[in-house]
C-alpha cells in the first residue's frame, strides 16, 4: 500500500470501520505521515559520524 501512495487511506478507512465494531480497540494515532519512512535505527546514526558528526539524520517524526 506504501508503494501504491494509498497507504494513508486505506488503513485509516479500515479502523474506522473497526473501531465501531471491537469496542476495546484504540485507533487513536492510526496512519500518520510519519509512518511513510522507517526510522533509522540509532546504532547506524552513530555509525554515520565523521568527525563526530554524524552524515544520518533521524527521519522526520521518530
Amino acid at each position: 500500500m506504501r508503494r501504491w501512495g494509498v497507504a494513508k487511506d486505506v488503513i485509516n478507512q479500515y479502523l474506522a470501520v473497526e473501531e465501531t465494531k471491537r469496542t476495546y480497540l484504540d485507533v487513536s494515532g492510526g496512519f500518520e505521515d510519519k509512518h511513510w519512512l522507517y526510522p533509522l535505527p540509532s546504532i547506524q546514526i552513530e555509525l554515520s559520524k565523521v568527525n563526530g558528526t554524524p552524515q544520518l539524520k533521524q527521519n522526520t517524526g521518530y
